[in-house]
């Protein structure tokens, strides 16, 4: 025999088909029919730095924030192999690696 659901189960399920609602109406805010990507593309050219990482965007090897942390990374390496005499082969491999990047492989 099936118990009945309580009112408390009632009450959650309703509670979350609201919250689904609402949140689907906050998400669709905008222009009819722009969707998140056409939003993205909005703001892509706002910023010229790389003060952010673009999140919606689906090539993260040509992102400026991915390219500017990897640079960075490559250049503590470099100066670690200058100042230490270590992990200097590391150091060669990373900037090849961050070249063929910044070209575009």
């Amino acid at each position: 025999m099936m118990r009945r659901p309580s009112l408390r189960t009632i009450v959650t399920l309703i509670a979350l088909v609201i919250a689904f609602g609402a949140g689907m109406m906050v998400t669709s805010l905008g222009e009819p029919g722009e969707s998140v990507s056409s939003q993205s593309d909005n703001y892509a050219g706002a910023s010229t730095t790389a003060d952010r990482r673009e999140v919606y965007s689906p090539a993260v090897r040509s992102d400026p924030h991915f390219l500017a942390r990897q640079r960075r990374n490559v250049e503590l390496l470099e100066r670690h192999c200058e100042t230490s005499g270590e992990m200097c082969a590391e150091a060669r491999a990373a900037r090849a690696v961050f070249e063929e990047l910044r070209e575009g492989d």
